[in-house]
């Protein structure tokens, strides 16, 4: 089983640290930008995530790609000349997964300085998703009545969270009990395999992970 940096069994629990990026924990934007007018695609139009230095330029198709984005919250900025230019808020980037958006330029004058702001709601539906998945978002940590990432995940389908003696030495000698650990899907506690920002937190000799993580600094976890 294996966990990813928010969990996996076959499954994967993946914790995402605000602010920390590594390979494997990133997800892009793909999308299309057309003229609201008529819907015929718009070439050089220049996509901007507000406040990064992330950004490119639609192609012949009006298509774009921004490969390599953090877990988070972001907003794209879309401008061409003639045309006002457009905010799209709210938009969620998910380790490894692609979010789609996208967006129509309006050739209609605005006044001067004056932005169309559309806000993005959530897709019920991963396009792209290829295997048994669950995404629990920070703001969904903040309201569930947990201490923990295994509380968070204990409460998803086929999870089942419990304590045992693992034997392992604390410091001083003494030894850890009642450490917390994760059964998915009838699979052993030693078959789930733990990632914190894509780095593996199973301990070599037991197989299972001791790592505590405090919700608020969690940005996402993802169940596979």
């Amino acid at each position: 089983m294996r966990l990813k940096a928010k969990l996996p069994l076959l499954l994967l629990l993946l914790l995402f640290l605000v602010g920390v990026v590594q390979a494997g924990t990133t997800g892009k934007f793909s999308g299309t930008v057309t003229d609201k007018e008529n819907g015929d695609p718009l070439p050089g139009v220049a996509v901007s995530v507000i406040g990064t230095n992330w950004g490119a330029q639609t192609d012949v198709e009006g298509k774009f790609i921004i490969l390599n984005l953090p877990v988070g919250d972001y907003t794209l900025r879309a401008e061409l000349i003639g045309f006002a230019p457009v905010e799209v808020q709210n938009l969620k980037i998910s380790a490894d997964l692609t979010t789609y958006v996208d967006i129509e330029l309006s050739s209609k004058v605005l006044d001067i300085g004056q932005v169309q702001i559309v806000v993005a709601e959530r897709p019920l539906i991963i396009m792209d998703q290829t295997q048994s998945l669950k995404v629990i978002s920070s703001e969904e940590i903040q309201q569930m009545p947990t201490r923990g990432y295994l509380d968070v995940v204990s409460l998803s389908a086929g999870v089942v969270a419990f304590s045992e003696n693992t034997g392992i030495r604390a410091r001083g000698g003494r030894e850890q009990t009642n450490t917390p650990t994760l059964q998915i899907r009838g699979g052993r506690q030693g078959e789930v395999a733990y990632f914190v920002d894509g780095f593996s937190q199973q301990d070599t000799l037991t197989n299972l992970s001791t790592t505590a993580i405090n919700n608020n600094a969690i940005k996402e976890i993802e169940i596979t």
